[in-house]
């Protein structure tokens, strides 16, 4: 921004700047100044006057020197006016009674003690008690309460109180403990500590939305929709989550999940919640997943059939509750529904897994601790009597599965598992018992459990 002018205003000032075209005159302006503090009336605008004017020949930059500035009214930054304080140390405070508004602005090095609403705009180390923004940039922003739409590029911001968000682009470091964040188009969310968030996408003019979410804490579930037309794909790696919901309808575009290196947690409902899904691929390594229920709910009552639905889970720990995947059938309805379970430590786990006999499972290399299977079966006849003969699913005997009193790790406390160190003693059963086509990090054959297979983590 080249400014076609610098002006630069002092908090102590000796009368208002005035022109030919302006109302304001120096006798609006009597008792405005102090020893202390420059306190501009709105009868006497000084900083309003100068920012009106700077408006008007645009491309303006405006230095306030520190102290405090008052303005009874709204004021209003727009055509390319730069306002910055003088000292990044020291940053000015503008006190505003009504709104301080930006559009098509750059504003850095301020404290505004009330509202600022941008549009379209820059803002770099503000501190506001509120904000409302609209396709904006900004860094190293501190507010109570802060709502974002549009597109967004956010890095190093506080919202103490509530953040909501609902747009598309970036979201760096960014730290909130209440409110809702709403992915609507291509995002990458990095580095930060938010509340619940929902990938809610508009492919109405896209073929293809991504989300990646990255050594990030989110202090509710993460929800995935699929969008009405084009594909969504979500990555969320090296990350917390209170649980993930996925929804997605049958004649929904298709919705691509996955998650590596990152602990899923639940409470009363299912940490895995695929009850509401259908035409979607969920792929789970190298995580954790724990809670004190459901850790893997699938259908309704298990009377739901997933007609396109691809599970795959390795290198995994499973942690407490019980894992269901209950594909009973719908009577005259096909389903390519397929399940893998490879490289996976359940502890104190029930599951429930009953398949239709055309559907394609895959299970080896797992370890049990305290682990079984109450209901573990295959559908062999009729589909629509909801009777069908059912054979016996041998899941916790297939190749390289094991069945140890103890897994082998460092610590586990079942109290506070995302607490544990789930590394594998050098005695565990688990080391090098996994896939054997399967390799670590260190090209040995593939362990068994959080740390084992190439997406390890260290």
């Amino acid at each position: 921004m080249g400014p076609a002018a610098v002006w630069m205003l002092l908090p102590l000032l000796t009368a208002c700047a005035t022109d030919s075209g302006s109302d304001v005159t120096p006798d609006a302006c009597e008792g405005a100044m102090t020893d202390e503090r420059v306190n501009v009336p709105f009868e006497c605008d000084e900083l309003g006057f100068l920012i009106k004017e700077a408006g008007k020949v645009g491309g303006t930059e405006i230095i306030l020197a520190a102290g405090s500035y008052f303005i009874e009214g709204d004021l209003a930054l727009k055509n390319d006016v730069h306002l910055r304080g003088e000292d990044p140390g020291d940053p000015p405070v503008i006190q505003v009674t009504g709104t301080f508004s930006a559009l098509n602005a750059l504003v850095e090095d301020l404290v505004v003690d009330g509202v600022v609403e941008a549009r379209q705009s820059d803002l770099r180390r503000v501190t506001a008690t509120s904000a409302s923004l609209h396709d904006v940039v900004g860094s190293k922003l501190d507010f109570e309460q802060l709502s974002v739409t549009g597109e967004l590029d956010l890095s190093d911001v506080s919202a103490t109180e509530w953040l909501e968000v609902d747009g598309g682009g970036r979201l760096t470091r960014v730290v909130a403990k209440a409110g809702s964040v709403v992915v609507a188009g291509d995002s990458t969310l990095s580095g930060s500590r938010l509340p619940a968030v929902t990938i809610r996408p508009d492919t109405e003019s896209r073929d293809r939305v991504d989300v990646a979410i990255q050594e990030t804490t989110i202090l509710g579930a993460l929800v995935a929709h699929g969008g009405t037309s084009g594909s969504v794909y979500v990555h969320l790696d090296d990350s917390e989550a209170r649980g993930l919901r996925v929804d997605n309808d049958v004649r929904a575009a298709s919705l691509e999940i996955q998650v590596r290196r990152s602990v899923l947690q639940g409470d009363a409902a299912a940490v895995i919640d695929l009850s509401d899904a259908d035409n979607y691929g969920l792929t789970v390594t190298n995580s954790l997943v724990y809670g004190d229920d459901e850790l893997l709910a699938t259908a309704a009552d298990g009377l739901d059939l997933a007609e396109t639905a691809a599970l795959v889970f390795h290198n995994n720990v499973f942690v407490g509750g019980d894992m269901v995947f209950q594909q009973a059938p719908e009577c005259g309805v096909a389903s390519t529904a397929s399940l893998d379970l490879r490289n996976n430590v359940f502890v104190d786990v029930t599951l429930d897994l009953v398949l239709l006999l055309d559907q394609r499972f895959t299970a080896s290399h797992n370890l049990f601790v305290d682990s079984g299977c109450a209901n573990c079966e295959i559908l062999t006849g009729d589909e629509c009597t909801h009777t069908a003969p059912r054979q016996n699913l041998d899941f916790l005997h297939a190749e390289g599965s094991l069945h140890p009193d103890d897994a082998g790790f460092e610590a586990l406390d079942l109290d506070a598992p995302g607490d544990s160190d789930l590394h594998l003693s050098s005695s565990s059963v688990a080391v090098d018992a996994g896939v054997r086509e399967w390799s670590d990090p260190d090209g040995t054959r593939s362990d068994i459990g959080l740390y084992g297979g190439q997406e390890a983590g260290e």
